[in-house]
């Protein structure tokens, strides 16, 4: 799927009965459960209808999840209480909290910004209003890389994330690769704050340093180093949810890694924010995942690592500004600064990437770079002609041509 013309939503091929919207025929004799499980049936129903009309692509799956969020249960839950006929758990405010949730998604606010939380390979990741939602086309771009550098046999490889947004290429490389060491970087503030709040969750003390993070101005110059308490540290999230929102989600959502206990956030902590490697303790050095605020296509940004890297991979801003997206989650919620990559063609900032990337990988290293399927001929091109020995176009998991494959010369 790409930003500008596929669904957001969990599932594009729902029907009712995937989604668990029809009804099941009740055993004689089930009384008040069979009235229970129709009129759950019937809430869920009318839910999806309001969303299918207003051109929703997934409105049975939304539904549901919409639901599970507002009464703080699973989506099987709502599934076994249809089947069995029973009632959801008793809650004052639930139906309340989930006409609201409806009316969100049915004025085309993204639903993973309702819900708080998007699935990416193993990880569940926070995401909320200043960041991009992760999209499962860049599972390709990870598996790409991970397959790459499982076969080089390198002991401890070194990877950089360049537009770093919610985190979601660099922490599924640390956790899947779990000897590499990540570096990541990340212009926008406020999407900071979602990276900073998934790299606590899925990486806790492990990976962590106790340096500041260093803020990187353009030519490379620190500007400002957040200190414990200050709410640029990303204490205070981008519009809080109020308390009676919604239980577990919304911006209070946290990144967990699929099945595993999520890990606890200690407000006020900004001292589990990595730094810039060049003004970092030695213990900081020796961390896993290193975040960095800065420009990505700089070419002062990570200057120290330049010629060390064994693999850059990168999902960066590629849309041209000539093809506005048709969808309103996207158009009117996804930020501008991670959707649009120049006028005309959208290569601006990539090719950009393309040159740091060139500067930042030792000879025989790998960029994994995902683009427009309009954009892969132009960045192989562009590829050989600025250091790269071999450059090759990957397809994605609909066959549609996804992501730069380039080899360091």
């Amino acid at each position: 799927m790409s930003r500008c013309d596929e669904p957001l939503a969990a599932s594009c091929a729902a029907s009712d009965m995937a989604a668990g919207l029809v009804p099941r025929r009740m055993p004689a004799g089930t009384g008040q459960s069979g009235a229970a499980s129709h009129a759950l049936f019937a809430q869920l129903r009318t839910a999806a209808e309001t969303l299918r009309s207003v051109g929703g692509d997934t409105p049975q799956v939304d539904a549901k999840l919409l639901m599970a969020c507002a009464y703080g249960v699973e989506p099987r839950d709502i599934d076994k209480a249809m089947l069995l006929g029973r009632e959801l758990p008793e809650d004052a405010k639930a139906a309340s909290r989930f006409e609201a949730l409806l009316a969100r998604r049915a004025a085309r606010e993204p639903l993973q910004y309702i819900t708080g939380h998007a699935p990416f390979r193993f990880l569940d990741l926070a995401v909320g209003p200043g960041v991009f939602i992760p999209r499962p086309e860049t599972e390709s771009v990870v598996q790409a890389a991970l397959d790459w550098l499982r076969g080089q046999g390198i002991a401890q490889p070194r990877v950089v994330d360049l537009c770093a947004g919610s985190g979601a290429i660099g922490l599924s490389i640390a956790t899947e690769l779990p000897e590499s060491q990540v570096w990541a970087v990340e212009r926008s503030p406020q999407a900071l704050v979602w990276t900073r709040r998934n790299r606590d969750a899925v990486l806790g003390d492990a990976g962590l340093s106790d340096a500041t993070l260093t803020t990187l101005a353009p030519g490379g110059a620190t500007v400002a180093r957040v200190a414990p308490g200050d709410a640029a540290s990303g204490d205070a999230m981008p519009n809080d949810a109020p308390d009676d929102t919604v239980p577990g989600a919304g911006a209070t959502g946290a990144a967990v890694l699929k099945g595993a206990e999520p890990t606890a956030l200690v407000p006020g902590d900004a001292a589990s924010d990595d730094s810039n490697v060049a003004d970092a303790p030695s213990s900081a050095r020796n961390q896993r995942y290193h975040l960095i605020q800065g420009d990505a296509t700089e070419t002062t940004t990570l200057t120290e690592l330049d010629g060390t890297i064994d693999a850059v991979v990168t999902n960066p801003p590629y849309v041209p500004l000539s093809q506005i997206p048709e969808q309103p989650e996207v158009r009117e919620h996804d930020p501008d600064m991670a959707l649009y990559g120049g006028p005309d063609d959208g290569l601006t900032i990539p090719y950009a990437i393309l040159a740091r990337s060139a500067a930042l990988l030792r000879s025989g290293a790998l960029l994994v770079m995902e683009h427009d399927i309009s954009q892969g001929q132009p960045l192989v091109e562009r590829a050989l002609c600025s250091g790269f020995e071999a450059a090759r176009t990957g397809n994605d998991l609909t066959g549609r041509p996804r992501y730069l494959f380039a080899i360091r010369g």
